[in-house]
């Protein structure tokens, strides 16, 4: 027996009723199943009355839980329905799915089902008429299993499908009487399907010509009124020039009523009756959407393209792109005669049952001869309708379908939302970004931070908690951290944001070193996977095949950005993948995981988001990879900056510089994992061959740190390191300290470089070998005693220095010594007549050697010249050409140097307030530079504008500071 139409002759078997308040039955007696689970999994069970897969009901009821347990909970789920129902029989279940016996269970979705179906006159009217009787109410009207919001959002599913679904039963039923023109029974059903929706503007046209056909012309002039106040009051519109054609017909006294169809047929249920108006099955948020009002109306521009009707909302998980398309398709309805549907995908497990989810939203029946895709292919066809598929990264193969399904129905339009892209023709993308974040450097004020998107959405989620939270002076800077540790990430802001209630800003940016652990109180009206952080990363990393896992932990390592030739030597010197290192990146980042930076132009290069970089370190150290990857990562950075090294005084400097900077988070990273790992050796050679880089960039703090550190490691290393390596680190914190202005510092390094030096050449196979270093060492000793006005040893190295020059016959030694020679005589001796002609000799070779930024160096040496010489505007060009220098190679302190020597010129001539203006520029560079010599200097110079000022306490006080700040630094 299969289902009947109706149960009443059903005796010996299960009844089940869902249409409205559910009922159970067995033999037309109450059937109390007493737990909610039990219940909600018949009710399952029931609305289809065919078998259900087991990995179906698992998600549906255990989202969360690994594929073993939840099965093990069905079987247990199981076993107390069997106890429930009164036979037990009528539950089967395999190994694969489970299902009740279609032969000995009646539903009322499954009766509504055939009644819908039948095609043919006089039985077709009744059919229609029983199944309305069904439709008794609400889908399980007042049941609820609040605990398990995967199958609350199933259920939310139903209840509009079957909404739907009996408004068009009422549609076609109206129809059917109206064809038997039995018009009083129409007009009845008119009425009830407008109780039910009354902006159904369809129906409104179709009783206002009923109550015509009957001769009620006062009824069908009212119910146009009731149509015209209805539209106005909801929509803001007027009726439809269709629905005052008809009007105008009753008015004139003619017959308003369609002609019959031929044969008396009808449509069925797949092609229903459609009202004109949108019909929008879109959700309401219950939350305002913040931060996204650039990206809704880029959008809607791309949905407002004829070409575009295929748009992929992508970006990593926690952006917010369900919102966005939320959003979008509340404000693109409007626009889509047939309105706007969502259909949420999150909760299936098969992409064949994406075609069968879109009917159930649309109110399709599941059931029909035809294939489920031609039923919803025809139902759509001559539909302008905007299709809503959210999360479909889980389901690519279904990509296919919905690419077919575009083009059989040509007025369609689909948005989706995917953190993958779905790889099918015609597909447009947007890329949803997190929000955008403060500089934490540079806080604007605090009106401003405030709109600051990122910013804008904690305050507001935590004021949902917090009424009386206020962004202060106190607290701000602490709030802009939370919100750059978070990536910017929406959900993750709001999961911060939930702990307003128990955490001040401050402990809550103190525990977000640990922000998968702590990020865990979502909503419970959201999916699991958006309740916590990790549950929303898992999400993603269980949508990778294994090559992608494995690449994405070992990228965990790198910092900042990098390139794909360093991903490649890293990851193939750890151990090979299952496909090729480039496929497995390419599919990170289809899948947002992983982002591409900079410019579409340049070499492309790859970064990761912080929060996913903590989850994806957890998976390196589980994978037990993490020692190896850190080495190969070492390694690789080391090699590179040996490379750099002596490229940054040739031709190509710039280019290596700006290499350098791109790759500093990852020499960071490099350089802490070689000390420690206790690898003393190599973190001397990183720290040796970036030194000039640090010198050059301005990073003389953390430059001198990380010299430091390594010479302390150094220093306890159980085996002394090469004297090489020590000697090149001494000379290079050396140089940093006098970058400071501190040369009493500096010199112990100097010397001790120089003595480090002079043994190794006694060696006669290293004597070539340590020429150049120890020229240099000579030359910073020499430097550091002469900041201190020490001209000892003057006697004795300079002329040392230029007799080991001169031997070397090294073209850029010959321009570094005439450069120090023309500096020392002008800057120590004032003797213009002798350093000038060394000066322009520096000039010419730095030039001839591609130097570019010793040729700047030399600028402001031939500035000071043009200044002793009276050539004032001379002066002020080479100081200027000096600072565009700086500026275009990134060199702080020359770009400092250039601005105080301006502020010289300036005030030379009289522009004291231009003088000041410059001198305050140049002293910021110095003093993020921890230069206090050269900051002490500037605060003596603005001494002199005081007096000149006439303002005695002023410069009193300058003067005061400066020698104060002089004595501290051993200044004569």
């Amino acid at each position: 027996m299969s289902s009947a139409i109706s149960p009443d002759h059903l005796s010996e078997s299960l009844s089940i009723s869902l249409l409205g308040l559910p009922e159970v039955r067995w033999a037309g007696q109450p059937v109390h199943v007493a737990r909610r689970q039990p219940r909600a999994l018949l009710y399952r069970l029931a609305a289809e009355l065919r078998p259900v897969p087991r990995a179906q009901l698992c998600y549906l009821f255990w989202p969360d839980l690994g594929d073993a347990t939840a099965r093990r909970n069905l079987t247990r789920l199981l076993v107390l329905l069997r106890r429930a129902l009164r036979q037990p029989a009528v539950l089967l279940a395999d190994d694969t799915s489970v299902s009740l016996d279609r032969d000995q269970v009646w539903s009322d979705t499954t009766a509504f089902a055939r009644l819908t179906t039948l095609d043919t006159m006089p039985s077709r009217r009744a059919a229609l008429t029983r199944a309305v009787t069904l439709a008794r109410g609400p889908f399980l009207d007042g049941f609820t299993l609040p605990d398990c919001l995967e199958f609350e959002t199933w259920l939310e599913g139903e209840r509009r499908s079957w909404e739907r679904r009996a408004l068009d039963t009422l549609a076609m039923l109206i129809e059917a009487h109206t064809v038997a023109q039995d018009y009083a029974a129409a007009i009845a059903s008119a009425q009830q399907y407008l109780a039910a929706d009354e902006l159904a503007e369809d129906i409104h046209r179709r009783l206002i010509a009923l109550y015509a056909a009957i001769g009620d012309r006062t009824a069908a002039l009212r119910q146009f009124e009731r149509c015209a106040l209805a539209l106005e009051r909801e929509l803001g519109v007027s009726p439809l020039p269709e629905t005052r054609a008809v009007f105008e017909m009753v008015l004139n006294g003619a017959a308003a009523l369609p002609d019959q169809r031929p044969n008396g047929r009808l449509r069925d249920v797949a092609s229903p009756v459609v009202p004109s108006r949108s019909v929008t099955d879109i959700p309401v948020p219950t939350s305002t959407l913040i931060g996204r009002t650039n990206a809704v109306a880029e959008v809607m521009q791309l949905l407002q393209r004829a070409n575009v009707r295929l748009l992929t909302l992508s970006g990593p998980g926690g952006t917010g792109k369900t919102r966005l398309a939320l959003e979008v398709a509340s404000l693109a309805t409007p626009s889509f005669s047939a309105g706007a549907v969502f259909v949420p995908l999150a909760p299936l497990r098969d992409a064949a049952l994406v075609i069968p989810a879109i009917m159930r939203v649309l109110g399709l029946p599941d059931q029909g001869d035809r294939p489920p895709f031609a039923r919803l292919a025809d139902a759509l066809h001559d539909r302008a309708m905007l299709l809503v598929l959210d999360n479909v990264e889980h389901l690519a193969s279904a990509a296919v379908e919905v690419a077919a399904l575009l083009a059989a129905a040509p007025q369609l339009t689909v948005l989706t939302t995917s953190r993958a892209l779905l790889h099918v023709s015609g597909e447009y993308t947007y890329h949803v970004t997190p929000l955008v974040l403060p500089d934490s450097a540079h806080l604007p004020p605090l009106d401003a931070l405030a709109q600051v998107e990122s910013v804008a959405l904690f305050l507001e989620r935590v004021r949902a908690r917090l009424p009386a939270f206020r962004l202060t002076e106190a607290n701000a800077r602490e709030v802009a951290a939370i919100c750059v540790r978070l990536d910017g990430l929406p959900l993750a802001i709001e999961l911060a944001a939930a702990r307003a209630a128990l955490l001040s800003p401050r402990m809550l940016l103190a525990r977000l070193h640990n922000r998968l652990s702590l990020l865990t109180c979502g909503p419970r009206d959201l999916p699991e996977r958006q309740r916590t952080l990790r549950a929303m990363i898992d999400w993603s990393y269980g949508l990778l095949d294994l090559s992608e896992q494995v690449l994405f932990g070992r990228m965990a390592i790198f910092a900042g950005s990098w390139s794909l030739d360093a991903v490649e030597a890293v990851s193939d010197t750890v151990g090979p993948l299952a496909t090729s290192t480039l496929d497995s990146l390419h599919g990170l980042l289809d899948k947002h995981l992983v982002q591409r930076v900079g410019s579409i132009a340049s070499e492309p290069r790859f970064s990761m988001l912080e929060t996913l970089r903590e989850y994806a370190l957890e998976r390196l150290e589980e994978r037990g990879e993490a020692r190896a990857v850190r080495r190969a990562h070492a390694q690789h950075f080391l090699a590179l900056a040996c490379l750099a090294a002596p490229a940054l005084h040739g031709a190509e400097q710039i280019a290596w510089f700006d290499r350098l900077d791109e790759e500093q988070a990852n020499l960071r990273i490099a350089l802490a994992s070689l000390l420690e790992t206790a690898e003393v050796e190599g973190a001397l050679r990183l720290a040796g061959a970036l030194y000039w880089y640090w010198h050059v960039r301005g990073h003389f703090v953390e430059g001198r740190a990380w010299l430091e550190r390594t010479l302390a490691a150094a220093a306890g290393a159980a085996v002394p390191p090469p004297a090489a390596l020590l000697a090149q680190a001494h000379f290079a914190v050396g140089q940093l300290i006098i970058d400071q202005g501190d040369p009493a510092a500096a010199q112990p390094h100097c010397e001790r470089s120089l003595a480090l030096w002079r043994e190794m050449e006694r060696d006669p196979a290293a004597y070539h070998a340590v020429q150049r270093p120890l020229i240099l060492a000579a030359g910073r000793v020499l430097q550091a005693r002469a900041m201190q006005g020490d001209y000892s040893t003057n006697s004795v190295l300079a002329p040392e220095i230029a007799a080991r020059i001169t031997a070397l016959t090294d073209p850029w030694f010959e321009a570094y010594e005439a450069y120090n020679q023309g500096t020392a005589l002008l800057e120590h001796f004032g003797d213009v007549a002798s350093a000038q002609p060394r000066l322009l000799r520096a000039q010419e070779l730095f030039h001839a050697l591609g130097d570019s930024w010793h040729q700047a160096k030399v600028l402001p040496s031939l500035g000071l010249i043009a200044v002793l010489q009276g050539e004032i505007a001379v002066a002020r060009t080479r100081y200027e050409a000096a600072l565009n220098e700086a500026r275009a190679l990134k060199e702080r302190a020359l770009e400092a140097l250039a601005l105080d020597k301006l502020g010289e010129v300036a005030r030379l001539t009289g522009d004291d307030d231009l003088a000041a203006n410059l001198y305050a520029a140049s002293t910021q560079i110095y003093r993020a530079l921890d230069n206090r010599l050269d900051s002490a200097r500037l605060t003596h110079n603005t001494g002199y504008l005081a007096l000149h000022a006439s303002d005695t306490p002023l410069a009193r006080t300058r003067f005061t500071e400066s020698l104060v700040d002089f004595r501290t630094l051993g200044q004569p």
